[in-house]
């Protein structure tokens, strides 16, 4: 009701919602948002996705994403029925071909694989200069490999949000201070 510009990056685990659900819950979000949603897909950890009872295997997920993120784009594109009884409901897709445009990332050579067959646009933690390079450069390769191109491109980061700079940047070196820069540095190399 406040904005009628800003863009909404969901994140959301393949396969952990059925394609025709999220298809819905997407479609019902445009129709609210003006055709603002973009999708954030993960792939996931093997420590997140247990908790979840997903088992599958790195390179294995990459696989079953490409056809659930295939299953979401036919059901979205064909719009749906409400789940209401006797209700004459439909969600309609929007007329103008708009889709969900799905953004995310890939590493390893099945992630990025899977990014130029399946993403709108590619994501990178950002790092130094060269790092995010390499990354894009890989990424546009393997979109080309697949007769792609990327919509565009981002790099995910955190903001800190604080009533003035001062307290915002006590904040920010609070971070470092309780995490310790070994940690932050093990975690950035993972």
């Amino acid at each position: 009701a406040h904005t009628s510009r800003m863009k909404f990056l969901v994140a959301v685990y393949a396969n952990m919602t059925p394609a025709r659900l999220l298809a819905e819950k997407a479609l019902t979000f445009d129709a609210f948002s003006g055709g603002r949603l973009m999708i954030n897909s993960v792939n996931g950890r093997e420590n997140i996705l247990t908790k979840y009872d997903m088992n599958v295997e790195h390179d294995r997920r990459y696989e079953l994403g490409e056809q659930y993120w295939a299953d979401f784009r036919r059901i979205y594109a064909e719009g749906t029925e409400s789940n209401f009884p006797n209700t004459p409901l439909r969600i309609d897709p929007p007329e103008t071909g708009h889709t969900v445009p799905l953004w995310g990332t890939g590493d390893s050579p099945a992630g990025l694989q899977n990014s130029g067959k399946v993403l709108d646009a590619y994501l990178v933690m950002l790092r130094e200069n060269a790092f995010v390079r390499d990354k894009f450069t890989a990424a546009r390769a393997s979109a080309a490999a697949e007769g792609r191109e990327f919509s565009d491109f981002g790099g995910l980061s955190g903001v800190i949000v604080r009533p003035n700079r001062a307290e915002a940047l006590d904040r920010f070196r609070s971070l470092f201070e309780k995490t310790g820069i070994e940690r932050i540095r093990e975690v950035l190399d993972n």
